[in-house]
């Protein structure tokens, strides 16, 4: 009975509020006059097709960074986050190290540059970063701070 009560309260707002979109008067006016048409420059106007020269986000995030291209390279971390700098440009990879199950895991950030999307010996697509797990567990961690608040260093985050 409350399912019933429910759809039907649903359904009549649903089409009352197509009744009162279609109410709107009409205009007498002409359009105003253009003097030249000029082509859409967004992307927004145009759409995006995503090349292979390109990297989503959701496909970075998540990947399991490994030592070297080898068949037996070890694992030493997965991607964890980005830094966007304000040119919007990748700045650093937030690589996740050590712990188990994401527990007493750390954060170490790497400049993106240094990472390599290869093809290892065994057919598979990784990222490779020629360093060690030691290495990175051995790194300052990567820290965020709030906006206003001292950061590590004594520094002050700017607010945006």
């Amino acid at each position: 009975m409350f399912r019933t009560l429910l759809t039907t309260t649903a359904l009549a707002a649903l089409l009352t509020t197509g009744a009162m979109a279609q109410d709107t008067p009409a205009t007498t006016e002409a359009p105003a006059a253009t003097t030249a048409v000029t082509a859409p420059t967004s992307i927004l106007a145009t759409g995006y097709t995503v090349t292979d020269k390109d990297n989503l986000a959701t496909e970075i995030i998540g990947k399991q960074v490994y030592s070297s291209t080898a068949a037996d390279a070890e694992h030493i971390g997965d991607v964890n986050n980005l830094v966007v700098g304000e040119n919007g440009q990748i700045g650093a990879v937030v690589i996740g190290v050590g712990g188990f199950l994401g527990i007493g895991e750390k954060n170490v950030a790497v400049n993106y540059a240094e990472l390599e999307w290869v093809t290892a010996e065994d057919g598979t697509e990784r990222f490779v970063l020629p360093t060690t797990k030691e290495a990175l567990e051995a790194a300052p961690g990567f820290e965020t701070t709030d906006a206003g608040a001292p950061a590590a260093d004594g520094a002050t985050v700017p607010a945006n």
